[in-house]
């Protein structure tokens, strides 16, 4: 329910878009991570998969936005994406009477691509006034024909942190002391593939592996030191 809330609020945003499009993709995609909650089940979120372009504007996956090119291999973006960080209390024992919500962030962006290279760096903050945070990346990528390596820094401010890994006063239990930790800073690496099978028919797929900080995999809350995500679809353009 909480996704399907998320994606309704994306879809409404990129009306626009879809009315007017110069291109247009639609399929299925699938989120699906490791937990890193005591005791938790592995998450995965089946979506809606939509692509669409109409001049500068653009939505893909869970992100919409706006973006233009400064010079030949320089992109500017600002955006709104999904963040799917929130659990329910029957997620995991540990977290029995907690709650944390998924938001929607906005941001920007600035890419500098120099095949077979890029590097980017982006800032968000949250949108819908669920965890008042922000978050910094820097993210550095090499080019092997469709494929793409990179590994990216995380800078992660104590309001979001806290939010998602802290435990409040009124939250404690027996087995779950109070928590509040400070902002944190996380290294990851992962491959990007983006794939024309045919004219039509496109894959995206996408695998990362992030090593948490001690301000988050020292919460009660959590039994783990890192957390694979993947992300997939299958879209065919209309």
């Amino acid at each position: 329910m909480r996704a399907l809330k998320i994606i309704t609020l994306s879809a409404l945003l990129a009306l626009p878009l879809l009315s007017q499009e110069s291109r247009l993709i639609i399929g299925g995609g699938v989120i699906s991570s490791t937990p890193v909650y005591r005791d938790a089940n592995p998450r995965t979120i089946i979506i809606p998969w939509i692509e669409a372009t109409y001049g500068a504007w653009y939505w893909q996956g869970i992100q919409a936005g706006y973006r233009t090119t400064i010079r030949d291999t320089t992109r500017l973006r600002l955006y709104i994406k999904a963040n799917f960080s929130g659990y329910e209390a029957d997620d995991a024992p540990i977290l029995a009477g907690m709650k944390r919500n998924d938001t929607l962030e906005i941001g920007t962006s600035l890419e500098e691509t120099q095949k077979p290279w890029h590097i980017r760096a982006s800032i968000d903050h949250d949108a819908l006034g669920v965890h008042n945070g922000w978050r910094a990346m820097i993210e550095g990528g090499i080019h092997q024909g469709p494929l793409v390596g990179f590994a990216a820094l995380t800078y992660e401010s104590s309001d979001l942190v806290n939010y998602y890994f802290g435990i409040h006063s009124h939250e404690v239990r027996p087995n779950r002391t109070a928590y509040t930790p400070s902002a944190a800073l996380t290294p990851s690496v992962g491959l990007r593939l983006p794939y024309v099978i045919t004219p039509r028919l496109s894959l995206f797929a996408q695998a990362s592996h992030q090593w948490l900080a001690k301000e988050q995999y020292n919460s009660p809350l959590v039994d783990q030191k890192t957390k694979t995500t993947f992300i997939a679809s299958l879209a065919w353009r209309l």
